[in-house]
């Protein structure tokens, strides 16, 4: 994300599991740091990064698919670097 400089990174199983997390890497200090973010724990699967141009704000989309998410309670979040 070239407007906050970091790459953001969803870290999780290769299988269809439920422990995801979400890494800031700076690569200028080669820095990787584990982010919290409210409302993580109720994306299902979450797949992408999605930046907002000339912003410092970023989608993070969940799945949709399967019987694991069919209780899921939202699709995206907007998170604010």
């Amino acid at each position: 994300m070239e407007q906050i400089k970091n790459y953001i990174i969803i870290g999780g199983s290769v299988q269809k599991a439920s422990d995801f997390s979400l890494w800031q890497y700076q690569p200028n200090s080669q820095h990787l740091n584990r982010i919290d973010v409210s409302g993580w724990n109720k994306l299902c699967r979450p797949e992408s990064v999605l930046p907002i141009i000339g912003s410092k704000q970023f989608y993070i989309i969940g799945e949709h698919s399967g019987e694991a998410c069919k209780e899921q309670k939202i699709d995206y979040l907007l998170i604010s670097a």
